[in-house]
C-alpha cells in the first residue's frame, strides 16, 4: 500500500487563481466562505436530506433503472440498487457517461457516497445518472484511458489519453456511440507497449491499464454489449470493485445514462395528460411562460438566436462554428452521424407546433410537437432531452435529489426558480408549483479533490481510477481518515486542477499553470497522496 501524507497550505499561484474562480463561481465562494476550514467529513455532515413531497410517484423510475441495468449487471445488484433508490431517491448527476477515469468525477464520487452514509446510513449503492450527451473527445475522455501517472509526449500535460475509439468518431455522442470492438482494444494495447518502451508510462502503471484492457474490456461479455453506453457500466462497475478494498460489502458503483431514463420516463409520461411532462410540453400558455422564464438560462436555450436556425443561420457551419450559447428547446437533434444539433419550437408549422433545426450536413429537420410526434422520434433516437427536460422529468417530477458540481449547484436552482414562476402565473397550477419547490437543488458534491499523486520528485496531480488501482484500493478507513482530515478549502485547491480550464479560457490562463499548480502542491500539504 501506498503512503499516506495529510498536508494542509497552498502557494501563491493556486490561491491567486482560486480567488480568481470564486468571482466566477459562486457556489465555491459560499462553500468556502462557509466550510472552507472544515472537514470533508464535517461539509458532508451539513447537508442534511429532505425528502420532498414529489408531483408524481417514483415508481416509474424505479421500474426503468430495474429494466436498464438488468441485462448489464444482473438480477441481484439491480435489486440492490432498486431498493436504495425506492428508500432514498438521491443520485449524483455531476458526471459524463463514459468509463470513468476522470479524477474530478472518480473523487466526487467518493465524496458522494461518504455523504450518502453519513446523511442516510450505510448505502449499498453509489447511483451515478450521467450525461451521454457529450462528444468522445470530451474532457473527461470517454474515448479512452487517462493515466494521471503519465504525460502526453507532445505537450508534456498530464494525463496521457489512451485512445480506444478512433479519431473519426471523436466527435460522436457517447449516446450514440457504437460498442468498442476487439481490434480497437488490441491497437490500444500496441499503443501502450509503445508508450511503455518509450518510457513514456511508468511499468507499474502500464501494467495495471494492462491487465485492465485485457481482463475487462476483452472479456467476451463486454465486447458483446449492444451499445458504448452499456459497455460503460459494466466498466465503471468493474472499476468499482477493483478499487473498493477491504469492505465485506463494498458499495456497487452504477453509472446508468440519464438522457435514457429520463427519455423512458417521458415516453411514459407522454401517455398521462397530468404529468408535469405533459402540461409543459403541450398546454400552450404554459409552454409559453417555461420558454420565457428560462430563456438565456444555462442548460436551457436562447430562444432569439435559435429562431433563426430553421432559415439556415447555422446550417452546414454547425461543425466549425459549433453552436455554444444556443441551448435548444426541450430536445437535442442527433443525426446520421451521432452528433447533436439544436431544436427551436415553431409555433406556425403547416401541422401545427413542432421542433425544427438544421443539423451539420446543412439538413433542415422539422418534428411534430404532439404526444405521437415526440414519441416516434424518441423511438427513432432522432432526438434526445436537454438538460432542463432531463431535470424536469427525474428531479421536478419525481423528487429525486440531484447532487452536482459548481456549474449545476447554480443553474439547477435557476431552472427550478424560472419553472416555479411559470406555474404561478397560470391558473391551476399551485400543486404543482409547490411540488417543484419541494426539491433540494443546490447540492454541491463533485469538484473538490483530496487524493494526490506523486509525479516524480518536484510534482504532484491528481489521483485517478488508474493511480488507486494501483496502489492496491482504498479501504473504507482510508477514506475516513481523508474525508477527516482533509479541509473544504483545501480540497478546492486541489481541484483547481479541473476547475481552472473549466473557468478559463486558454488565452486567460497563466502560462504554464499546470506545471506551476503540480510544483506547489508537492511543497504544500494538501490532500492525500497515494503514491507507492
Amino acid at each position: 500500500m501506498g503512503k499516506t501524507m495529510i498536508l494542509n497550505a497552498a502557494q501563491s499561484s493556486i490561491i491567486s487563481a482560486l480567488n480568481q474562480i470564486r468571482e466566477r463561481l459562486p457556489v465555491i465562494d459560499r462553500t468556502i466562505d462557509r466550510f472552507g476550514g472544515q472537514s470533508l467529513e464535517d461539509y458532508c455532515k451539513a447537508q442534511p436530506y429532505h425528502r420532498p413531497q414529489p408531483l408524481q410517484p417514483i415508481n416509474d423510475l424505479v421500474e426503468v433503472v430495474r429494466s436498464y441495468c438488468r441485462p448489464i449487471l444482473g438480477q441481484e445488484i439491480t435489486s440492490i440498487l432498486a431498493a436504495d433508490l425506492e428508500k432514498y431517491p438521491l443520485v449524483l448527476t455531476a458526471n459524463h457517461h463514459g468509463v470513468d477515469y476522470f479524477a474530478q468525477s472518480f473523487q466526487g464520487n467518493l465524496l458522494f457516497h461518504y455523504y450518502r452514509q453519513k446523511a442516510l446510513g450505510p448505502a449499498a449503492t453509489i447511483p451515478v445518472f450521467s450525461c451521454g450527451g457529450v462528444p468522445l473527445c470530451n474532457s473527461s475522455y470517454p474515448k479512452g484511458l487517462l493515466i494521471y501517472r503519465a504525460s502526453q509526449p507532445d505537450t508534456g500535460e498530464f494525463p496521457y489519453r489512451l485512445s480506444i475509439f478512433p479519431n473519426v468518431l471523436a466527435q460522436t455522442q457517447v449516446l450514440a456511440a457504437p460498442r468498442f470492438q476487439r481490434n480497437m482494444v488490441e491497437k490500444a494495447i500496441q499503443q501502450l507497449y509503445k508508450s511503455l518502451q518509450a518510457g513514456e508510462v511508468s511499468k507499474t502503471i502500464g501494467e495495471t491499464v494492462l491487465n485492465l484492457l485485457e481482463q475487462d474490456y476483452l472479456d467476451d461479455f463486454i465486447l458483446n454489449l449492444p451499445l458504448y453506453s452499456a459497455q460503460v457500466t459494466a466498466l465503471n462497475h468493474r472499476l468499482g470493485r477493483r478499487i473498493f478494498t477491504g469492505d465485506q460489502s463494498p458499495p456497487q458503483l452504477i453509472y446508468l445514462e440519464f438522457e435514457t431514463i429520463a427519455a423512458e420516463l417521458i415516453k411514459r409520461d407522454l401517455a398521462d395528460q397530468d404529468s408535469l411532462t405533459y402540461r409543459i410540453f403541450f398546454d400552450p400558455d404554459l409552454r409559453r411562460q417555461v420558454i420565457q422564464n428560462l430563456d438565456h438560462q444555462k442548460g436551457c436555450w436562447d430562444h432569439n438566436r435559435l429562431t433563426d436556425i430553421p432559415a439556415g443561420a447555422v446550417g452546414s457551419a454547425t461543425r466549425v462554428n459549433g453552436v455554444s450559447g444556443y441551448g435548444t428547446i426541450f430536445f437535442w437533434g442527433l443525426d446520421i452521424i451521432g452528433q447533436h444539433y439544436p431544436l427551436t419550437l415553431v409555433e406556425s408549422l403547416p401541422g401545427g407546433p413542432g421542433l425544427a433545426g438544421v443539423d451539420g450536413q446543412g439538413i433542415c429537420h422539422e418534428i411534430s410537437f404532439t404526444p405521437a410526434g415526440v414519441l416516434e422520434a424518441l423511438e427513432r433516437k432522432q432526438i434526445y432531452p436537454n438538460l432542463f427536460t432531463m431535470f424536469m422529468v427525474v428531479s421536478f417530477a419525481r423528487g429525486v435529489e440531484c447532487h452536482g458540481g459548481y456549474f449545476q449547484s447554480d443553474y439547477l436552482p435557476a431552472m427550478q426558480a424560472g419553472l416555479i414562476e411559470s406555474l404561478q402565473v397560470i391558473a391551476g397550477y399551485e400543486r404543482y408549483a409547490d411540488a417543484v419547490a419541494s426539491v433540494t437543488t443546490n447540492c454541491y458534491m463533485s469538484g473538490m479533490m483530496f487524493l494526490l499523486d506523486r509525479l516524480g520528485k518536484e510534482q504532484a496531480g491528481p489521483a485517478g481510477p488508474l493511480e488507486l488501482m494501483d496502489r492496491g484500493g482504498i479501504t473504507p478507513q482510508f477514506l475516513k481518515e481523508v474525508f477527516q482530515s482533509v479541509s473544504v478549502d483545501a480540497a478546492h485547491q486541489i481541484g483547481i486542477f479541473n476547475i481552472y480550464p473549466d473557468v478559463f479560457q486558454g488565452h486567460e490562463r497563466l502560462s504554464g499553470w499546470q506545471l506551476q499548480f503540480s510544483r506547489e502542491l508537492i511543497k504544500a500539504n494538501l490532500g492525500c497522496t497515494v503514491s507507492q
